[in-house]
């Protein structure tokens, strides 16, 4: 809720024990998790604000390591934090 995204790879999640959890991105404060999408990296991220798809196909620079804390979303981005309404 802080206006964050962070990319990372699929494969740097581990297998646990059910009931288990695992630190998806490192948030300060009353802050939370809004949204989550698992997406092609090669294909870039889409979303959806209004009946408008919005595309962004260099997503370098919100690439990083999980439970890292990401950084500040696209210009445009949804005020809601999410990829669809």
């Amino acid at each position: 809720s802080d206006g964050k995204l962070l990319i990372f790879e699929v494969k740097s999640l581990p297998n646990l024990n059910r009931g288990s959890g695992v630190q998806l991105q490192k948030i300060k404060g009353n802050n939370q998790l809004i949204d989550i999408k698992d997406f092609n990296i090669s294909e870039g991220i889409y979303w959806y604000k209004g009946s408008k798809k919005r595309i962004l196909n260099d997503v370098k620079f919100w690439v990083g390591q999980r439970a890292q804390s990401g950084k500040k979303v696209p210009k445009y981005f949804n005020k809601n934090f999410k990829f669809f309404d």
